[in-house]
């Protein structure tokens, strides 16, 4: 190749090259408001989390029903501390040990033809728990509807003596004499995560929901906030 044609491909190739950025930065300045907007957005969306978060029950006496776990060897992650995924065991223990022990749940499938299917969870998190602490469930029903629970669970992490937060040397009962007696004094005035979660129970043979059987309704209302909180639309389960 001649050194002519060589010079006349490389202007060619500078050329190109030159409308290629230019192109490209008209493209970036035409999508730069675009990120802007998504960027306020993000953030309106960040304080509006940290809003909601604030104003979840994250104090103790709020919840009805407790119920200490132990937590176990296989619950940490190697960051050392109870995995986020865990807590929602946690959650699904505090739950059915008050639907079985208190509300007389059936859970045996050969007797009985309806099932409570989990159809909601969330969690917040604020500290961690790690093992081997004993941590407290508080439960409570913050909606009863047709066939539906909404429970708010939150999880409370075992004191330590160099950080008190002045919690009273005693312990009480729970919500009957079939309840352990739980050592309030050991765990933290303040849950270090609160979730929520919602049952709808169904038949099992046509997969669609039921009321709530009487007694279990009553019992359940044992332990419900939802004259507590501020009215909302009325759920259609």
């Amino acid at each position: 190749m001649s050194s002519s044609v060589q010079r006349q491909t490389s202007a060619s190739a500078v050329n190109m090259l030159k409308v290629m950025n230019h192109r490209l930065v008209a493209r970036v300045k035409q999508f730069q408001p675009i990120t802007l907007a998504c960027g306020t957005n993000l953030r309106k969306c960040h304080t509006s989390a940290k809003k909601d978060d604030s104003e979840l029950p994250w104090q103790r006496d709020y919840y009805k029903y407790f119920l200490e776990i132990q937590t176990r060897f296989s619950d940490n992650d190697q960051y050392g501390h109870v995995n986020n995924a865990t807590y929602y065991s946690y959650f699904d223990t505090v739950i059915n040990h008050y639907l079985i022990k208190c509300c007389g749940l059936n859970t045996d499938l050969r007797t009985s033809n309806t099932v409570g299917f989990m159809v909601h969870t969330d969690c917040s998190y604020r500290t961690p728990v790690s093992f081997p602490e004993v941590a407290l469930a508080g439960l409570c029903i913050s909606h009863i509807g047709r066939s539906s629970i909404h429970y708010t669970v939150a999880i409370f992490p075992e004191l330590s003596q160099q950080a008190p937060d002045g919690t009273s040397n005693k312990t009480e009962p729970g919500l009957g004499s079939w309840m352990d007696k739980v050592n309030f004094a050991n765990h933290s005035l303040t849950a270090c995560a609160v979730g929520h979660c919602v049952h709808v129970f169904v038949n099992t043979d046509t997969n669609r929901p039921v009321p709530l059987p009487d007694n279990v309704r009553a019992s359940l209302e044992k332990i419900s906030v939802e004259k507590q909180q501020k009215p909302t639309s009325d759920s259609k389960l």
